[in-house]
């Protein structure tokens, strides 16, 4: 049980950190096409 829920937890912190870099990235490829 504490197996599954260790990769539940990764896979969740990696998906969030992931979703926070996607979101990251977008922001600044946004700033760069407006000559940010």
């Amino acid at each position: 049980m504490r197996r599954i829920l260790a990769k539940l937890s990764l896979a969740a912190f990696a998906f969030g950190a992931g979703m926070t870099w996607g979101i990251i990235a977008d922001a600044a490829e946004m700033g760069m096409l407006k000559g940010f």
